[in-house]
């Protein structure tokens, strides 16, 4: 019993290094993102930041009372206000918002984060379509006026051209 616990045990450990590092089609698809959005990932600033634009995360509402709770800001937009540098900064905690810190420093390798800066940079979706705003504080649409065609006067008792007269029941 112990021999045959003792083969299997080898097998596994023989066979470990063969098995793939991540799921199929993983890699494939990491491949394809941005660096910067796969070092977004990589380093999961996706657990707090969202950035709907490149479908990281769905769009949130601010919570409706005061509270204390700040959720950190989406990211769609953050190249429209914001220059590398400065995120360089920001992401080494040598700069503030508000007198605040980024939370977190940022670990990954100095090549990384040039690819993450170069990549939140290039964010500049226009803000109107990421929005989520609650219902009360929505902007009011205009739209195109649309002209109305006068019906046709018809005799008292008569159905203006083109509608269906009304059948009776009885």
């Amino acid at each position: 019993m112990k021999r045959h616990l003792l083969i299997s045990l080898a097998v596994a450990l023989l066979t470990l290094p063969l098995l793939p590092a991540s799921a199929p089609g993983e890699e494939a698809e990491q491949e394809q993102l941005p660096k910067g959005q796969t070092a977004f990932l990589k380093g999961k600033c996706n657990l707090c930041h969202t950035v709907v634009a490149a479908g990281i995360g769905e769009p949130r509402e601010e919570p409706e009372e005061e509270s204390d709770v700040v959720l950190p800001p989406d990211l769609s937009t953050v190249g429209s206000s914001r220059e590398g540098e400065w995120l360089t900064l920001y992401l080494e905690k040598k700069e503030t918002i508000d007198g605040n810190k980024h939370k977190k420093k940022f670990k990954g390798k100095d090549e990384q984060l040039v690819e993450l800066v170069d990549w939140l940079v290039s964010l500049k979706a226009p803000s109107d379509t990421l929005a989520v705003e609650p219902a009360a504080e929505e902007a009011p649409t205009e739209e195109a006026p649309v002209e109305e065609t006068p019906a046709e006067e018809a005799p008292a008792g008569e159905a203006p051209a083109g509608d269906a007269p009304a059948e009776e029941t009885d």
